[in-house]
């Protein structure tokens, strides 16, 4: 049963990184500002890097059993 709810969180915790990037990448979309496309590209990268290691530990994960 704990690894259902492990699964669901990662899952949901995925769902919500893919939405933040299309948000963010909506904002790059309507910005002009070099500061602030900065920012959010940052931004970017730290919603992609977690999604990345969410994904490489789900691998790890289904592996392993």
């Amino acid at each position: 049963m704990k690894q259902m709810t492990k699964s669901t969180d990662v899952r949901s915790e995925l769902l919500y990184l893919k939405k933040q990037i299309q948000i963010t990448e909506s904002k790059i979309s309507f910005t002009s500002d070099p500061k602030l496309l900065d920012a959010l590209s940052y931004e970017m990268l730290g919603f992609k890097s977690r999604m990345g290691y969410l994904l490489e530990n789900a691998k790890s994960d289904i592996f392993r059993y």
